[in-house]
């Protein structure tokens, strides 16, 4: 059965369309949600991580292996430029089915 609200749009038809335009992931703004998801992705390769770490200087996430070179060829922060050593990083611990 159809119900219709005051403006005559079907209120089931209504309230799925408000619940999937209000719907928003960590319950944060939909322009937030693209640096919320950023931070699940290497800042070098732009995939998920296997071995996540994050840089205290830039706050970025990087795959370990690939920051490491990174540092062996710059000794600094891809992002911020201020230089870097390996003992800086910080592992992330994560659930596999949050990283992939």
């Amino acid at each position: 059965m159809t119900t219709y609200g005051d403006d005559g749009m079907d209120v089931g038809a209504n309230k799925h369309q408000q619940t999937t335009n209000s719907f928003s992931v960590f319950n944060v703004p939909n322009d937030e949600q693209q640096t919320l998801f950023s931070m699940f992705f290497c800042a070098i390769s732009g995939e998920p991580p296997q071995d996540p770490v994050v840089s205290p200087k830039s706050g970025h996430v990087y795959e370990r292996r690939l920051i490491l070179k990174y540092i062996i060829d710059n000794g600094a922060d891809p992002i911020t430029g201020e230089k870097l050593d390996e003992s800086d990083l910080v592992t992330v611990k994560a659930s596999e089915s949050v990283l992939h």
